[in-house]
């Protein structure tokens, strides 16, 4: 059972200049402005497929929640097992002007797919890098490495509904399953922040303000 989150509310009147300068940074932070990578973390996630049937795949970003230009995919995760011949690489990502990755009806809409590319793993991306690693069926086995983009293999990401969604898929078409855990990482994006976010950040310049235009009074 995971442990209860315990909010603190924060108001001007309790924050010191210093403190609201903190607060400013770790704004500045969510609002994008720091070293641009988005982590997607995840825990034996399972996926199996059925031969000539849409890959098992989860949608992690969906168009309007990236912004930046991607150009670098980090993977870090293992292989726990699987059934069917799968291989540790054959968790992938897969980036799509479509709502789906669909072998069937994709006609080359897929713009990236990293991982999988083995035989019988075409899902008509322009695209299509394997990790270099984990060709086995071995539990345990490690995808550790970077696949870095060519300028050319690069993906702009705007911000809205227009961009291409990021999915994570079980990029081999057989009837197999397999699991997975660890993180991939999309180097030179950042997360399009909630209008709450802003929110905050407004507030604590309106804070800081306050604060000093009271030190000035006094």
């Amino acid at each position: 059972m995971k442990a209860p989150i315990h909010t603190r509310y924060l108001s001007s009147a309790s924050l010191t200049p210093g403190s609201l300068r903190s607060f400013l940074a770790f704004g500045l932070l969510a609002l994008g402005t720091s070293a641009h990578a988005v982590v997607i973390p995840f825990e034996n996630l399972a996926l199996s497929n059925t031969v000539d049937a849409p890959p098992d795949s989860i949608l992690v970003r969906s168009p309007g929640t990236l912004t930046g230009t991607l150009t670098a995919i980090q993977a870090d995760f293992v292989f726990n097992g699987g059934s069917g011949g799968t291989w540790a690489s054959d968790l992938g990502v897969f980036i799509t002007n479509q709502t789906s990755v669909d072998l069937a009806t994709n006609g080359g809409a897929g713009l990236l797919q990293v991982g999988g590319t083995g035989s019988n793993t075409n899902y008509g991306a322009t695209t299509r890098l394997a990790w270099g690693m984990g060709g086995t069926t071995t539990p345990g086995t490690p995808i550790q490495t970077t696949i870095t983009l060519t300028e050319a293999q690069q993906i702009v990401f705007n911000g809205t509904i227009s961009d291409p969604s990021v999915f994570l898929g079980f990029l081999w078409n057989d009837d197999a399953s397999g699991t997975w855990t660890g993180e991939i990482t999309l180097v030179g994006l950042s997360v399009v922040p909630e209008p709450a976010t802003y929110a905050l950040f407004l507030g604590a310049i309106g804070g800081l303000v306050a604060l000093r235009r009271r030190r000035r009074v006094g």
